[in-house]
């Protein structure tokens, strides 16, 4: 019993340090073909993968590739 506590202790603590990573890591400025992006993670959601997200011109739009995992990239 204690050691499924601590599983579970454990499974929350990892949630959070990945919510809150991604919360307050700014985005990086990268220069690509002459190009200034902003580049970091796309806002967290439920699932468990899925696609990027481009920011452009104020709208939102996802990536075709598909990453596996809670953090995607995000470009702005």
């Amino acid at each position: 019993m204690v050691a499924i506590a601590y599983a579970l202790v454990l499974s929350g603590l990892a949630v959070a340090a990945v919510w809150l990573a991604v919360l307050i890591v700014p985005l990086q400025p990268v220069s690509a073909a002459g190009q200034i992006v902003r580049v970091g993670a796309a806002p967290l959601d439920w699932s468990l993968s899925g696609p990027g997200q481009l920011d452009l011109f104020g709208q939102t739009i996802p990536t075709r590739v598909h990453f596996d995992g809670p953090i995607r990239p995000g470009w702005s």
